[in-house]
């Protein structure tokens, strides 16, 4: 049964490969967003997939308490997994329609202006300024292939973590079993 939901996202992340060519770096940062949005919609749908299953397994059983709240206690975990991965749905949404950044906020032109609008990675005028957490600002481009080599800031070194996003930038699907 966990099988299905293997093919299922195999096949999905094909067709947004095959559908959305990508050419320049930034179609290729777009295709990541949307494949790491895919994967985390299908990681629901892998939770959800065996669910009632197993609740009807848990009622089917004699007796009328235990496999109550057996049910109820399988529910309830599985309803913290569901609401945990639909957070995570919701920040790789935010990121793929570029509403928001992966790591940071984007910068007003303002904070641009106050560093000077050379990004200090590329020695260029920065193209979607991202500001991090520790206020250093850089061209959105320039610090994700940064963070692709090392998750801390290039001039301070100060450790940066996602959004509570965690990106499948190869597109690869876990293939643990789904058990429950």
């Amino acid at each position: 049964m966990w099988g299905s939901g293997v093919l299922v996202g195999g096949s999905g992340q094909a067709a947004v490969l095959a559908l959305h060519r990508a050419t320049p770096d930034e179609a290729l940062r777009r295709r990541s967003s949307l494949l790491t949005l895919l994967e985390h919609v299908l990681l629901c749908y892998r939770l959800l997939l065996t669910s009632p299953i197993w609740v009807r397994y848990f009622l089917s059983m004699p007796g009328s308490f235990i496999p109550m709240s057996m049910a109820g206690f399988y529910f309830a975990c599985k309803m913290h997994l569901v609401y945990n991965q639909m957070g995570m749905i919701f920040a790789a949404a935010g990121v793929a329609c570029q509403s928001e950044a992966l790591f940071g906020k984007y910068a007003s032109s303002d904070e641009v202006m106050e560093v000077g609008n050379s990004c200090a990675i590329c020695q260029e005028n920065m193209e979607q300024p991202v500001k991090l957490s520790c206020n250093h600002i850089f061209c959105n481009g320039c610090i994700l292939e940064w963070f692709e080599r090392e998750c801390t800031c290039p001039m301070c070194r100060a450790e940066i973590k996602p959004k509570g996003l965690t990106s499948h930038s190869d597109g690869t699907t876990g293939l643990l079993p789904q058990i429950f």
